[in-house]
């Protein structure tokens, strides 16, 4: 398996919000399709329109206006402009179902941000980050509808990071606005909004239609939020590891957190931490629960030798969480992602953890058949972890695929 240059997936993800955006020079990429024929070519300025051209569509060219501000890893992007890494030697698990994303000249997926599943119906939405869309699917992938729109309007998206669905209500994070953004019905308008701080991360909803956010906010040291129903306010919780709060700008490069429910308790994982805290709601108890490691990098513990470190070096150092789950029997799943450079090229690999309830290792650091040059894309449909993969297919056509793995097969239903 070889790894590309890094996408317009992996631009949007590197382009989110960055409190040391004001230190970094504006930058153009242009690459171009001679010889690297993997992913479609692109062209990236900050400074005027942002022009997306494909070369699976040569007679197509979309002019978007350029949001969001870019994150202190955006030199990954230059360092892997059009080249290709070496083969990743690892044996991967094989996805047990994969579904084509249905795209049209006027519907198309091109730049991912997030998603999220609908346990009931199976329904997926698709966060599109350039146009500010949202894609709705079927369970197979065939297109149901879009709606939204870029701007700075009431009901459309400045920055949109982060989708959540929520009793059947389309939300979507408006990192530009930094307001939680309701979609009514038809998906026409916005018709509630709530304001929000700090960095949104993945989301997860309780039986009683309590919202749950990774929430990573550096004034308060607190790294989650939730929105009960009915009310109009956040409620800002679990404190930040002592490893974000030192002299390592680890909160400014590893800005998610990720969060799940477990039995009216609150899960929540910093990306680059170890340990899950685990939160009562109402009596405000906490615990922590241990992510084993064997084949990922981990999260390097000598904060000493991280304060002395440049962003590059603190980006290869820890594997990156995007993903956490409690299934139906309690065990939960986690999803890494190690992002390194590799020559003028860059290389991920994308693992699978599972443990049980009491935090026992059922499974550890299972690669993933997917993308190794973005980060994983993930949601849950009750206990199969779903995943996006854009790739170039042999006509040069791009195909968007809908991967699967339900959480109970091999290798992760028992041993390890």
């Amino acid at each position: 398996m070889t790894a590309a240059m890094p996408g317009p997936t992996v631009l949007a993800w590197l382009t989110k919000r960055n409190p040391h955006a004001a230190l970094l020079p504006p930058i153009a990429i242009s690459n171009h399709c001679d010889g690297c024929t993997t992913l479609p070519s692109f062209t990236y300025s900050f400074q005027g329109p942002l022009v997306v051209k494909s070369c699976a569509r040569p007679n197509r060219e979309s002019r978007y206006r350029a949001t969001g501000i870019l994150t202190v890893m955006y030199a990954m992007t230059i360092l892997s402009a059009c080249t290709k890494t070496a083969d990743v030697s690892r044996t991967v698990t094989e996805p047990v179902t994969v579904d084509i994303i249905s795209e049209s000249d006027t519907a198309v997926l091109g730049t991912p941000m997030s998603m999220v599943a609908d346990s009931e119906s199976g329904d997926l939405y698709v966060l599109e980050a350039v146009l500010g869309r949202v894609f709705h699917y079927n369970r197979r992938g065939t297109l149901l509808s879009t709606f939204g729109s870029l701007g700075g309007g009431p009901s459309e998206l400045g920055s949109p990071a982060e989708i959540y669905l929520v009793k059947g209500t389309v939300v979507v994070a408006d990192d530009g606005a930094k307001r939680l953004k309701f979609f009514g019905p038809d998906g026409r308008s916005v018709v509630r909004s709530i304001a929000y701080k700090g960095f949104p991360g993945s989301g997860a909803v309780s039986g009683d239609g309590e919202l749950l956010m990774g929430m990573l906010q550096s004034e308060g040291k607190t790294m989650a939020a939730i929105l009960r129903p009915g009310a109009d306010t956040l409620s800002y919780f679990a404190s930040m590891p002592r490893s974000y709060t030192g002299k390592a700008p680890l909160a400014s490069i590893f800005a998610t957190t990720v969060v799940t429910w477990r039995d009216g308790l609150a899960l929540v994982l910093a990306q680059a931490t170890d340990s899950i805290q685990v939160v009562g709601m109402t009596d405000a108890s906490s615990s922590a629960l241990f992510v084993p490691r064997s084949r990922r990098t981990g999260v390097l513990k000598d904060e000493k030798a991280m304060a002395g470190m440049k962003w590059p070096q603190l980006l290869a150092s820890h594997s990156a969480a995007f993903g956490m789950k409690a299934l139906s029997d309690g065990s939960i799943v986690v999803v890494h992602m190690d992002l390194k450079a590799a020559g003028p090229a860059t290389r991920a690999n994308v693992w699978a953890t599972r443990i049980g309830r009491d935090g026992s290792p059922i499974c550890v650091d299972v690669p993933l058949a997917t993308d190794t040059d973005a980060r994983p894309l993930i949601a849950f449909r009750g206990d199969t972890l779903l995943m996006l993969r854009q790739r170039m297919s042999s006509d040069s056509s791009s195909v968007t695929e809908l991967l699967s793995w339900p959480a109970f097969q091999p290798p992760c239903s028992g041993g390890h």
